[in-house]
């Protein structure tokens, strides 16, 4: 049986290079959270928040800035947490958008996170939106640039004047290789 041991020798050879090859080309995963607050003190009934954002304050990705192979836009949860003594507005209606650092102001650039439509103004009141190709792109896009971009929230108010705070919370997930 001497033709066996070499098989099995070979055999244990291509398994041990497969699994290194397995490890060397190995990517985590981590989700991370990136919250802001909005305080939206509107005269007439069109709103307006612009929330910068910078990459680089984030630990995770300040770690593995290097070795970064995708930056994903999970999902993002708009919620009310506030709402002031001279709040007249009941509902919401308009966008929630990503602008990279530098784009022009009239949202001609903007990447859509999703649509508000009759968006109810009360304490605790909230949207989840999913993500997407296109707002994966824009973030890793934003990574491998300055790291800088806004939260953009507009639209019109029912009712009367805005004047509410609101929680901004991007869920992400950073995909980096180990290099081992």
């Amino acid at each position: 049986m001497p033709g066996m041991k070499r098989t099995i020798r070979s055999l244990r050879v291509s398994l041990a290079a497969a699994s290194l090859l397995a490890v060397a080309a190995c990517v985590v995963n981590v989700s991370f959270d990136m919250s802001r607050d909005a305080v939206v003190d509107a005269i007439g009934t069109s709103i307006s928040a612009d929330l910068s954002v910078d990459l680089s304050q984030y630990s995770v990705v300040q770690e593995h800035k290097g070795n970064v192979e995708s930056l994903s836009l999970d999902s993002t949860d708009l919620t009310v947490t506030a709402i002031g003594s001279n709040n007249q507005a009941t509902s919401v209606s308009g966008k929630l958008a990503l602008r990279a650092a530098g784009a022009p102001a009239d949202g001609s650039q903007d990447v859509l996170v999703g649509q508000l439509t009759n968006f109810a103004i009360s304490h605790g009141s909230s949207i989840h939106l999913p993500g997407n190709a296109q707002l994966d792109q824009f973030l890793l896009a934003q990574l491998k640039g300055t790291g800088q971009f806004s939260i953009v929230v507009s639209g019109t108010t029912a009712g009367g004047p805005a004047h509410v705070t609101l929680n901004l919370t991007l869920h992400a997930s950073l995909g980096y290789g180990t290099g081992l």
